[in-house]
């Protein structure tokens, strides 16, 4: 099953993890459960999510459908004919998605919706802009 993470740096600190430095975000999001400081300086690097907005674009742009389900901040995205699946968790301030899919339908909506987001590749230990990964 993959599973990916995205998330988008506050505006503050753009400069500090652009290029190479990106790699370094990576890390603190390894090592963020560590600690309270690492778990604090984590968040203090995010934004937060619009997830009521986020929802609306997604069941906008998804809305002929009928695989598509919603829930209270969980939408699933169920192909039969490919037999894959795909989950988009929402959270506070980052957004989770595992399935078993060869190109995710909500990772190409999700680059539309806000090219700022940042892409962790859970299962190959890797971090992109997600602008670049579409």
């Amino acid at each position: 099953m993959k599973e990916y993470v995205f998330l988008r740096i506050n505006d503050k600190f753009k400069d500090l993890f652009s290029g190479s430095n990106i790699s370094s975000f990576l890390e603190l999001y390894y090592r963020r459960e560590e600690s309270v400081f690492y778990k604090q300086q984590f968040r203090l690097f995010l934004e937060k999510n619009r997830e009521k907005e986020i929802v609306q674009y997604l069941k906008n742009k998804l809305a002929n459908r009928e695989e598509l389900s919603v829930t209270i901040n969980t939408l699933t995205l169920v192909n039969s004919f490919y037999n894959t699946k795909e989950t988009l968790e929402l959270n506070d301030n980052y957004l989770l998605l595992k399935g078993n899919f060869e190109k995710s339908i909500f990772s190409r909506y999700l680059c539309e919706y806000d090219s700022n987001f940042l892409m962790i590749d859970i299962n190959n230990n890797k971090i992109e802009r997600l602008a670049l990964v579409n």
